[in-house]
């Protein structure tokens, strides 16, 4: 996770990696319930099962990108940015290299 926070932060500093037992009630309630459901999995292979499997919902819209993510995706992490919390996906890419979105 240092490697990785190491990296956003050269492109913004106020950047930081969150753990779900680090959000309060209230924070934690507003997340989507896939991302709840995803951050209290048990494994990181259970975590990413239920992030594909919503991306799934919308592979008639996103097809190029949910067989990307399919794939190519090894890990998802929780982000906070500015007070807003996102998702972070790592992505392996042709190359072999890691690439953050």
């Amino acid at each position: 996770m240092d490697e990785k926070i190491t990296f956003l932060k050269r492109y913004s500093p106020n950047i930081e990696m969150l753990k779900i037992s680090s959000l309060d009630k209230t924070q934690f309630d507003m997340l989507p319930l896939y991302w709840q459901e995803a951050f209290k999995a048990h494994s990181s292979e259970e975590k990413l099962d239920i992030i594909l499997s919503e991306w799934k919902n919308y592979d008639y819209q996103f097809q190029a990108v949910y067989s990307y993510l399919e794939d190519n995706l090894i890990d998802v992490d929780l982000i906070r940015q500015n007070d807003e919390i996102s998702l972070l996906y790592s992505l392996r890419n042709a190359a072999g290299n890691i690439c953050y979105y």
